[in-house]
């Protein structure tokens, strides 16, 4: 509760990209463990913001339209799930393309983050 919300929603989102771009960027030169953990740590901080989108928005958004926006999210997630056989790119051609798509979401999602209310000692809206 220290940093609020936001910012931890936003580092993970952070997290995440950088940790796709050096992959990106440094496959060729970097050792097997180190692209495991940065594999591993990317994976840790998606998940992470995918479960701090939740929370957060239970948190912020109105009692009146909670349910219908916690579907909205939960079901982009699953979006976000289906388009996981672009993984498979990986073993074959096109892993560039991999990487910068979920990098660039990445970046979309701070860009995102970066409007949302901090709820830290704030009195949240009870209607819309």
């Amino acid at each position: 509760n220290r940093f609020g919300r936001r910012g931890i929603l936003l580092f993970s989102t952070i997290f995440t990209g950088l940790s796709s771009l050096l992959l990106l960027a440094l496959i060729q030169y970097l050792h097997k463990g180190i692209h495991l953990t940065l594999s591993i740590l990317g994976l840790v901080s998606a998940y992470s913001v995918s479960i701090l989108s939740i929370f957060f928005a239970s948190e912020v958004v109105p009692t009146v339209v909670r349910g219908a926006t916690l579907g909205l999210i939960m079901a982009t997630g699953c979006i976000g799930k289906a388009t996981s056989p672009i993984m498979d790119l990986h073993n074959r051609h096109g892993y560039f393309l991999h990487h910068v798509v979920f990098a660039s979401f990445a970046v979309l999602s701070v860009l995102c983050i970066m409007l949302l209310p901090e709820s830290k000692r704030k009195p949240l809206p009870d209607s819309i």
